[in-house]
């Protein structure tokens, strides 16, 4: 089942869109599929980096930082679930 494709728009400088849009026409390609190249390539590229980032942070040693005033959080405080699997994990309507 492919995810049904959701309206974006942003803003961008007038000369950035006609030399973009100038490009995909000489290319053969619309401004909508290689928009979503552009985007499809950076969460490959930088969503393992995040995740990496998260698991060095999470795996840091805090405790020589740690005074007699610090206390874990109790288990009624909320905390954020960040581990990279979370980070990741879609929210059942095809967008992450």
């Amino acid at each position: 089942m492919t995810p049904q494709p959701i309206l974006t728009n942003f803003n961008v400088p007038s000369s950035t869109r006609s030399k973009f849009d100038q490009i995909c026409q000489m290319s053969g390609r619309t401004r909508t599929s290689v928009l979503v190249e552009l985007m499809e390539d950076y969460v490959l590229t930088k969503g393992p980096a995040i995740s990496d980032r998260i698991l060095a942070i999470q795996n840091m040693n805090l405790t020589p930082y740690r005074t007699k005033r610090d206390h874990s959080p109790s288990p009624s405080q909320d905390t954020w679930d960040t581990s990279p699997s979370a980070f990741w994990i879609s929210n059942g309507n095809g967008s992450f």
